[in-house]
């Protein structure tokens, strides 16, 4: 499969990950499947926590997607996940749901990247 002809690399670059893997394509799809399987529930929790104005679980939620985020080299999406990390020292929880959402936005766009990259693999 050729990544370099999809908008996935709009979104993350999987050729980058795949080096990391020494070229394994099926442990990059397992990875990709969990990264599917995982990301509603994360999705919901984060929400969850800015609804509650929870700042110490938006903190930690944030911190793990950005992680998730980097471990794809989905830059947009780390960048988001990092921003709203930071919002731990802010205590206008408008500012979180913001971030959350810009969040929110950004990982929506690496779940249907990594979907495509499913199809075409």
């Amino acid at each position: 499969m050729n990544l370099e002809d999809s908008n996935l690399l709009r979104v993350a670059n999987l050729e980058v990950v795949l080096r990391r893997l020494d070229g394994d394509v099926d442990l990059l799809r397992e990875l990709v499947a969990l990264y599917i399987d995982d990301y509603p529930a994360q999705l919901q929790k984060l929400l969850d926590a800015v609804a509650a104005d929870d700042m110490e679980r938006i903190h930690r939620i944030a911190h793990k997607l950005k992680g998730t985020a980097w471990s794809f080299a989905a830059e947009s999406a780390a960048e988001a996940a990092r921003r709203l990390e930071e919002t731990k020292e802010i205590t206008d929880g408008k500012d979180a749901a913001e971030l959350a959402q810009l969040l929110s936005h950004e990982l929506s766009r690496l779940h249907l990247a990594l979907e495509e990259f499913l199809i075409r693999a």
